[in-house]
């Protein structure tokens, strides 16, 4: 009983490693894209707050709506 639960912990804790290395993994690539140039980080800083570049133009296009029936 007691080896049975310990195999099960065990299998659990190698399953959360796993899910842990795909992401440091994903991490990982991400650190490197980011240290490797600027376009990567003008590209974050673009998407993810919505940063603009001097002397340009921001466009905001509504999503349409949906209508009603």
């Amino acid at each position: 009983m007691h080896a049975t639960k310990l195999e099960r912990d065990i299998k659990q804790q190698q399953a959360e490693n796993d899910r842990m290395r795909e992401r440091n993994r994903i991490l990982d690539v991400e650190v490197q894209d980011l240290k490797s140039g600027a376009d990567s980080v003008e590209e974050r800083a673009r998407n993810d707050i919505g940063m603009i570049k001097k002397d340009e133009t921001f466009f905001m296009i509504p999503a349409k709506k949906k209508t009603e029936q």
